[in-house]
């Protein structure tokens, strides 16, 4: 643990090319982790480990305009995107996304797409689970976690009102049934 009033150099960007962070809130940051340091004895380490975890987990994040694509399933689009855009081996997307070893080796079989990668709305690969389908966890995690209305949804996914509808109710009946199962 360092020293109170003790910068740790560890969190200088390795070169000032590497992360360009304006003055102020670099300073803004510095003070944010002396405060903490401080108030909660936690050590730059244990902060660092935070933010490389947080890190992690935004670098499976697909572009929500991935899924615009009708000629393949979400599955395949996002396991697309995965292997030619974050260039993850396809055991490491199988495990991401939930996909059994056979599944996996189908989509790595398949040709390289072209694929939509400019959006403003990104679509962690955690959120493809084993309860809800593909579509109905995107348009869930667009509602319940980017606070979209179904009309945005639709037109960021190039669907009909109706159909994100459908798939968000589709998912919240799961949800409902399943906490039912888990009361008996």
């Amino acid at each position: 643990m360092m020293k109170k009033g003790e910068k740790d150099s560890s969190i200088q960007p390795e070169g000032a090319q590497a992360i360009d962070i304006n003055r102020k809130a670099r300073e803004e940051l510095e003070s944010i982790f002396d405060y903490l340091s401080e108030k909660y004895g936690i050590d730059y380490e244990v902060m660092r480990s935070i933010i490389d975890a947080k890190s992690k987990e935004s670098s499976h994040a697909i572009p929500a305009s991935v899924f615009k694509d009708r000629t393949e399933s979400i599955t395949a689009l996002a396991f697309l995107y995965l292997k030619h855009h974050r260039q993850m081996q396809p055991d490491a997307i199988s495990g991401v996304l939930h996909l059994k070893k056979h599944t996996a080796k189908k989509l790595a079989a398949k040709a390289a797409k072209k694929l939509d990668v400019n959006s403003s709305f990104f679509i962690p690969a955690h959120v493809f689970g084993k309860e809800l389908s593909p579509f109905e966890s995107i348009v869930e995690y667009l509602r319940e976690h980017k606070r979209l209305k179904n009309h945005e949804i639709a037109k960021l996914l190039q669907r009909s009102d109706k159909t994100i509808w459908t798939a968000y109710n589709r998912a919240k009946n799961k949800e409902f049934s399943l906490k039912q199962g888990d009361k008996q």
